[in-house]
């Protein structure tokens, strides 16, 4: 899963990097960006020989850069059988804090998605409602009526009830959580933004718009991942709910 992004502060990396030798400094960030991008951050051990490959420098090299940054407390440095630890704390936080988030997101979908099927439970009881309503008086109406105009509204009375509000509410069926990740994955859109983007919406109630007809969703989805990554390379962090209308 790794973790998609970090906040830096300027002057605790000045601070903690002022001991090392600029080659040091180069080798300390490229193992941060690793440590960022494995399934569990913050950690990992391998043998001299892949951490050179992974820093494209020699075993000589990669074993004092490493002895340096261990000898000035920049990072925890350790060695247990053939293999050398390298371990971030700070990583490690930013990707449980990260986890916490996703689990709130969740659970606030969630919640959205429960007030709004509940919403549309209500206004499928009302419809049914009117219909019957409708069907009662159509019957009385014409049951008054001479043979011809009975065997009418006997007519009238039985074919089903049509609208435009039922064709509509049809069409517009909410995408559930897998569907959003299916559609995400043929559109070439990230599991973290295509969840952040259905959690949002679900959360805010924005499936149906002011017309009430359904969002184009795949579309914004896509834009959602287009505006995220504008505002992380702008120096923000997390998913920026990305505002649109309810067209």
């Amino acid at each position: 899963m790794g973790l998609p992004y970090s906040k830096f502060f300027w002057g605790d990396y000045l601070k903690d990097t002022r001991m090392l030798s600029l080659e040091a400094k180069g080798a300390w960030m490229d193992i941060l960006c690793h440590l960022s991008q494995l399934d569990q951050p913050g950690s990992a051990g391998y043998r001299i020989q892949s951490w050179a490959r992974l820093l494209g420098c020699s075993k000589r090299v990669t074993k004092r850069v490493l002895d340096e940054i261990k000898d000035a407390g920049v990072g925890k440095v350790w060695e247990e059988n053939d293999h050398v630890f390298v371990q971030n704390s700070r990583i490690k936080n930013d990707f449980l804090k990260f986890l916490e988030k996703q689990t709130q997101a969740s659970e606030a979908g969630k919640l959205g998605a429960e007030k709004r099927h509940k919403s549309l439970e209500i206004n499928e009881s009302n419809q049914a409602s009117a219909r019957k309503n409708i069907s009662t008086h159509h019957s009385e109406s014409h049951s008054e009526k001479d043979g011809d105009r009975l065997a009418i509204s006997e007519s009238i009375n039985h074919k089903p009830y049509n609208n435009n509000n039922n064709k509509g509410s049809s069409e517009a069926e909410i995408p559930t959580l897998e569907e959003v990740l299916e559609q995400a994955k043929i559109a070439g859109v990230t599991k973290e933004a295509a969840t952040a983007f259905w959690n949002w919406v679900e959360g805010e109630n924005r499936w149906i718009n002011s017309h009430g007809k359904m969002i184009n969703w795949r579309v914004k989805m896509r834009s959602w991942q287009v505006n995220d990554r504008k505002y992380q390379g702008n120096g923000k962090a997390g998913f920026e709910p990305i505002p649109f209308g309810r067209s």
